[in-house]
């Protein structure tokens, strides 16, 4: 990873990351869908998955929470070793430094049968010895267009998932295919990859995310995501989630 700088070299640091992010949706059905829910619950139970995932129209409500720890070495020293008032510059490679960040979400929205938005705010909080120690606030606005069994397509601000919660943007995506089957999402977009903000050379770089979902029970769908981020290199990232529908 790199810290660019307008006046001087930038520095490179060494990282590696670990993150866990949890989100859930709580949704507020009409009348008519609440009575075909409770129905479907009070039949004979299958181990079949369910066979669509269209979402019934209504209210919903949002809430996420992702953190990190991020290991960071600093193997290139940039403009932070202009000043040697207080010596010779430091020896690199740097000692490798442990710290976290957290990211909260919340938003609301309304489900209609081929359109959804959602209009919310995100906030990134890292630790005191995080090699990029700013925090971030960021509008987390969605629109989606076209049925979830089928495919569809979206445009947003701030994120889609938890990586994105700690380094938000401006994206597309889209996605299709039965959950029963298999669903293929991706998406694409501008992003804060290094998690800074606003400094005299933004960090902007390119997220690529593909992920794929299966349906393994009526109530549990598991996935696996695969990411590409490029800023001034380039960084492979994988990981796996679960949703619970209740």
């Amino acid at each position: 990873m790199e810290d660019a700088s307008n006046e001087s070299g930038a520095a490179a640091y060494d990282v590696h990351r670990l993150g866990l992010g949890m989100y859930g949706v709580l949704r507020f059905g009409r009348e008519a869908d609440v009575a075909r829910g409770a129905a479907a619950r009070s039949a004979p139970a299958t181990d079949e998955p369910p066979p669509v995932t269209r979402q019934a129209p209504g209210a919903f409500l949002l809430a996420g929470v992702a953190a990190e720890l991020e290991w960071t070495r600093l193997i290139q020293c940039g403009y932070a070793c202009l000043d040697t008032s207080a010596g010779d510059p430091p020896v690199m490679p740097g000692p490798s430094v442990l710290a976290s960040k957290v990211g909260l979400r919340m938003g609301a929205g309304y489900s209609f049968s081929l359109v959804e938005f959602r209009v919310g705010a995100l906030g990134v909080v890292p630790s005191a010895g995080s090699a990029f120690p700013d925090p971030i606030w960021s509008p987390d606005v969605l629109l989606r267009i076209g049925p979830r069994n089928v495919g569809w397509g979206e445009l947003g601000f701030g994120a889609y998932d938890g990586s994105t919660a700690l380094r938000p943007g401006a994206y597309v995506g889209g996605g299709g295919g039965r959950v029963d089957l298999v669903r293929v999402t991706g998406h694409l977009g501008i992003h804060l990859v290094n998690g800074l903000c606003c400094q005299t050379t933004l960090p902007f770089g390119l997220i690529a995310q593909l992920g794929v979902d299966r349906a393994i029970s009526r109530s549990l769908i598991a996935g696996v995501d695969f990411k590409w981020e490029a800023a001034l290199r380039e960084v492979f990232a994988g990981g796996a989630h679960l949703t619970f529908l209740l």
